[in-house]
């Protein structure tokens, strides 16, 4: 039997880690920022020099919605380069993303060690936090004696977006209220007990207590906007293919439209080499056409005015989104 996955180095310049398992949509929940090592297959170390790559990575896994019709689409390396004001918006969106889970904590036992687990995505400056009023005479204390944190300092050097921008005022009204509300939290309880706390550990002691809920209901809107403004780029920039692709059974074709799946109608040919072969225009215009020699195929939406080189696709076992020469799976992206 094998013995248990430690993974319990980590480098002197180390941030944080990238769990980033599998490379498709329906892997989207294996995406998530941790602040120690991940201790298990696709984990990645987050250090400055790969500090923006990695906070590409965690955003365009986890920015689209997974749905029965894209679960199996393939994430790619971009075949655009990136603009500074999109890899901020990625890491901005990521600060306030329920799936960071970074957090900050003091005296944690460790291999007969006490170890203190610093928080290097809190997004805030000290100078803001002089301030504010402080609930907690030891966490006032710690914010006149410590520096800033590494995403702080990275913010503080970029031009943000006013979407981006949104979301970072309303995350501050957040923290203003907990940092006010030491009081009623159970700080034991979610060991909110450093300055530079995790948003999970925000979130989750106001929502403890009952408070914040007005607070954090502007953050929603906020990332929900940033997103919105985010998810069409991703094709844009060519991490996922440049058309709608989902799963088909090759005994089950159907023409894709706008109608509602029950609605939709079969159509179904046997080309001269034996494969099943379908190939429709449906109403709204949209030319399907899909190829299976397996059990499962992938079937390109594809809109009139695009080349006719999405016609075909390939069958869902073999590299379908290799358009290009140029698209390497995503995965390679973070590692250059």
């Amino acid at each position: 039997m094998a013995g248990p996955d430690i993974r319990a180095r980590i480098s002197a310049d180390f941030l944080g880690s990238l769990r980033c398992a599998g490379n498709d949509i329906q892997h989207q929940n294996l995406t998530a920022l941790y602040s120690g090592p991940y201790a298990s297959g696709g984990g990645h170390s987050i250090t400055p020099e790969n500090f923006e790559h990695a906070m590409v990575v965690h955003a365009v896994r986890r920015l689209p919605r997974a749905e029965w019709h894209n679960d199996r689409d393939q994430f790619m390396q971009p075949t655009h380069e990136l603009t500074d004001e999109f890899i901020t918006d990625c890491t901005v969106w990521n600060l306030f993303h329920n799936r960071n889970h970074t957090v900050a904590m003091k005296n944690v036992d460790y291999a007969h060690t006490l170890w203190e687990i610093p928080n290097h995505l809190f997004p805030l400056r000290l100078a803001m936090l002089h301030g504010w009023p402080i609930g907690d005479s030891d966490v006032a204390l710690q914010v006149s004696t410590t520096t800033d944190r590494f995403v702080a300092n990275w913010l503080a050097a970029r031009s943000v977006s006013p979407l981006a921008q949104a979301l970072l005022s309303a995350g501050i009204a957040v923290y203003r209220r907990y940092f006010a509300s030491f009081d009623p939290l159970r700080t034991g309880k979610f060991r909110t007990e450093t300055w530079d706390v995790g948003w999970w550990q925000i979130r989750s002691a106001l929502k403890d207590r009952d408070l914040g809920g007005v607070e954090l209901a502007v953050v929603k809107r906020a990332h929900d906007s940033l997103r919105a403004r985010l998810r069409p780029q991703l094709s844009e920039l060519g991490f996922l293919a440049p058309a709608e692709v989902f799963a088909v059974n090759e005994r089950q074709w159907r023409c894709g439209s706008t109608q509602a799946p029950s609605a939709w109608k079969k159509h179904q040919s046997i080309d001269p080499s034996g494969e099943s072969v379908c190939r429709s225009r449906c109403s709204d215009g949209v030319l399907q056409s899909c190829r299976s020699r397996r059990r499962d195929a992938v079937a390109y939406r594809v809109p009139p005015s695009w080349p006719a080189f999405l016609e075909t696709a390939r069958a869902a076992t073999e590299p379908c989104y290799a358009a290009t020469a140029k698209n390497r799976p995503f995965g390679f992206f973070l590692t250059g």
